[in-house]
């Protein structure tokens, strides 16, 4: 069988063929592509080659390097916003868990004013129980969802 010998033009038309085939388009940013997970390192490499661009492969593994810190600064960021936002939305239902035991502290108070003298007992006991119930539904509902 006998092998074809190439030129070097020939070897880099084929090579960008291959590569144009894989979803690279010729002008597309090498680091781009990489990026994107179009192409692997070394077909970066072959490419800044091709190219003739005189990026060296340590240039190029410095620059996607940099790139892929970035892209985890970023992710990082999301995920650091995201816990500031559950912290304020959990500050925020203590916040409303505070006024509302300040409300009924204040309806407690008001109570205080009001003649039991000529109420039952059992009348007064049971409004006492319902107000402290509702203090509890609502203390509890904003620990729940301040820790979810």
């Amino acid at each position: 069988m006998f092998r074809t010998i190439l030129t070097q033009e020939e070897r880099q038309q084929q090579q960008r063929a291959h590569l144009v085939q894989g979803g690279i388009r010729q002008g597309t940013p090498i680091w781009c592509a990489f990026v994107e997970g179009s192409i692997t390192d070394d077909q970066a490499i072959a490419l800044k080659t091709i190219y003739g661009d005189g990026t060296t492969e340590e240039d190029f593994r410095h620059q996607t390097n940099a790139i892929q810190l970035l892209i985890k600064s970023t992710d990082d960021i999301e995920v650091i916003q995201n816990k500031v936002d559950s912290l304020q939305s959990a500050i925020n239902c203590l916040q409303a868990e505070v006024d509302s035991l300040q409300k009924a502290q204040f309806t407690i108070g008001a109570f205080s004013f009001i003649n039991t003298d000529s109420m039952p007992e059992s009348e007064w006991k049971d409004m006492m129980v319902r107000i402290e119930q509702d203090v509890i539904k609502v203390r509890t509902a904003a620990i729940i969802k301040a820790m979810s």
